[in-house]
């Protein structure tokens, strides 16, 4: 892999994946590990110089940079209609690290017990020292673009990444390109005839932009979660006061999340290291949105396509205080929208996107695997790629509002899209690495059937395909969990489901198979899985989640 990150994506959709996120036993050995030593100066060597670059190097020739999306998805058209250069887009350009051989070497060693650097994690303001972008570089950027018409900026912290809004007028000459409507069924879209270019000085530092376009076929058919299952019989559950116990409607047994702290044995690390009173986690997904005729409700009148709340915090709240036994601490939920994303509300309610159903069960499932922690549910308005990028670099450098984000200990996210390599997140895979940070991908729906209605057009799933040799997303896979009376695992079998029937969503079931876009890590290489990848991708072997409602 060439430094500074992988190569250009094409353009997938993305979609929730339908199931709750997986925290389990890695989300509390995170969460339990407590303050993370500092790895000394001396190991690391000394940071790199500074960027040269500055307000007056902003001319002479010309370099592309790596920009998401490529082009339009396949099916667009060019067509004659003039180009509404005043429209008004939101971009974002991740920048590139200072000492990408030192950083190399840093994720190298935390993850070989062999190393002097074997599990000495970075605080965020250490590795803001090491590796982030310098504050000269950075707001050279910042002068440029304002030079060029940008407004709105969203700065970051640790100078990593950079938003704006201009418009395409702007555009066109802030990164010399042309914009041109293109068009695909009934709607028409802008998007870019060519890649963007920037002054050379500048280039060097630019990993990727996104957001030139207007496509809304790159966010994707949204599905919903599953759908709360019918009142059924509970069983008994002797010696477990305080757990509610599960209930079975027909042939099939719903459970309550907090049942899974018996089911997978955390009450012993309760026991031994008290209640992850003290841990961080973020959920990434996108808001929701009402889709209907226009209708009125005791919270204000609703439009079709209006974006929505995420979730309803009460109902978040309401959850824990009714499952959650005796004596645990409550979690704390919150939102942190980005982008102009409206905050948690009851609007939420109205949701016909599946996108706060997808949102409430993750928090929901979260918190009841980590009792007393503080949940953040980062989003964008909408499932676009430049919103969960932006969304995953706001959940490892958030606005000083939101400072308790940098304690962060878990990163998970329950949304797929089509199997690629995406800069942007390979870049802040690298931070998370380095700061300890466990990153959870979902592995998709579609059961790698052609005919699932979940599929989308790729065997496997991004971001859980994105792992490499020292660092990558977890992969989390999912499965049919039955329970004894007593909560412990009477049944764990593989999730599928053949075909349309009885549940309503087949063919469906949880992904695995070889990634096209992400080379075989070399710990495959080396193990018997490449008796079956013979080196053409990475494996991508789910480990386990559960299905359950909220």
């Amino acid at each position: 892999m060439a430094p500074g990150g992988p190569s250009p994506r094409p353009d997938p959709p993305l979609r929730p994946a339908g199931v709750a996120l997986a925290l389990l036993v890695v989300l509390l050995l995170s969460s339990f590990a407590g303050a993370r030593p500092a790895v000394l100066p001396s190991l690391l060597g000394s940071p790199a110089p500074p960027s040269t670059v500055s307000g007056a190097e902003v001319s002479g020739p010309l370099e592309t940079v790596t920009q998401s999306p490529t082009a339009p998805l396949p099916g667009a058209k060019v067509v004659a209609d003039p180009v509404p250069l005043a429209e008004r887009l939101p971009v974002l350009v991740t920048l590139r690290y200072r000492d990408t051989s030192g950083l190399t070497t840093l994720l190298a060693g935390l993850s070989n017990p062999l190393s002097p650097l074997y599990h000495h994690y970075l605080t965020a303001a250490e590795f803001d020292a090491e590796y982030s972008p310098s504050a000269t570089s950075y707001a050279s950027l910042r002068s440029y673009l304002a030079g060029f018409g940008a407004t709105d900026f969203t700065p970051f912290s640790d100078r990593t990444s950079l938003g704006f809004v201009a418009t395409a007028s702007s555009l066109e000459a802030m990164f010399h390109v042309s914009f041109v409507v293109y068009t695909r069924g009934s709607g028409d879209f802008l998007a870019t005839s060519g890649p963007p270019r920037l002054p050379a000085s500048l280039a060097a530092g630019i990993l990727q932009v996104e957001g030139l376009d207007t496509d809304p076929a790159l966010g994707g058919e949204v599905v919903s979660g599953l759908a709360p299952g019918p009142a059924g019989t509970s069983s008994a559950r002797p010696g477990l006061s305080g757990y509610l116990p599960p209930v079975t409607a027909g042939a099939v047994q719903y459970e309550y999340a907090p049942d899974f702290q018996v089911a997978y044995d955390e009450l012993g690390l309760f026991q031994q290291s008290g209640f992850p009173r003290n841990a961080v986690i973020a959920t990434i997904l996108w808001a929701g949105q009402y889709t209907g005729p226009g209708a009125s409700s005791p919270y204000g009148n609703l439009t079709n396509g209006e974006v929505l709340p995420p979730f309803v915090p009460s109902d978040v709240s309401s959850f824990y205080n009714e499952t959650l036994p005796p004596g645990e601490p409550v979690p704390i939920a919150r939102g942190v929208p980005i982008n102009g994303a409206p905050e948690p509300g009851p609007l939420a309610s109205w949701d016909g996107i599946g996108a706060a159903f997808e949102n409430t069960l993750d928090l929901e499932m979260a918190g009841s695997t980590a009792p007393g922690a503080r949940l953040y549910n980062v989003y964008g308005p909408t499932n676009s790629f430049l919103n969960l990028d932006e969304a995953f670099a706001t959940a490892l450098s958030p606005p000083s509002n939101e400072s308790g984000l940098l304690n962060v200990s878990v990163i998970s996210n329950s949304w797929v899209g089509q199997d690629v390599n995406d800069s942007s997140w390979y870049s802040s895979l690298e931070q998370a690495q380095a700061r300890g940070i466990t990153v959870l991908g979902c592995s998709g729906d579609s059961g790698d059937n052609v005919a699932s209605p979940k599929w989308y057009g790729s065997q496997v799933s991004y971001p859980a395909t994105m792992a490499y040799n020292d660092f990558g997303t977890v992969a989390v896979g999912g499965t049919t969990v039955g329970l004894s009376p007593a909560l412990t695992v009477a049944q764990n079998i593989v999730w599928n489901i053949s075909a349309v029937g009885g549940a309503g969503e087949g063919p469906a079931g949880s992904v695995g198979g070889i990634s096209l876009a992400i080379p075989e890590p070399s710990w495959q290489l080396n193990s018997s899985a490449n008796v079956l990848l013979q080196g053409r991708g990475r494996g991508c072997r789910t480990s386990r989640r559960w299905r359950t409602t909220p």
